[in-house]
């Protein structure tokens, strides 16, 4: 269901980058969060799971989130990259590194255009 809502909120005419960077964001977090639960055997938001609770194999549970997880921020290392640029687009005064941020621009752009 989660991999659903990610997939449409990042469909569509009208999405600006920084939409769909705050929507990759979340959702990264959102897998963190899970896997963070299942480690700690916390299956409040995982009612499925906790119906089968005799038979159920934790770990199985975790390795399989957690491949997801990092198949996600590989997929989506870009986004990450551009995660400071697109904060100063929203917030260009809250910007507290300038030179942190100029940086990761130009290794972007010469990241981009390099042959």
């Amino acid at each position: 269901m989660h991999l659903n809502i990610i997939n449409l909120e990042l469909q569509g005419k009208g999405k600006t980058i920084i939409e769909m960077i705050s929507a990759v964001n979340a959702f990264i977090s959102k897998l963190q969060l899970m896997v963070g639960q299942l480690k700690r055997k916390d299956l409040k938001d995982f009612p499925s799971l906790k119906a089968m609770i005799p038979q159920l194999n934790h770990d199985t549970y975790e390795a399989k989130l957690s491949n997801i997880l990092e198949q996600f921020e590989m997929r989506f290392y870009d986004c990450s990259k551009l995660a400071n640029i697109a904060s100063f687009m929203s917030y260009p005064f809250s910007c507290k590194n300038h030179e942190e941020l100029a940086t990761d621009y130009i290794r972007y752009t010469s990241q981009s255009y390099s042959i």
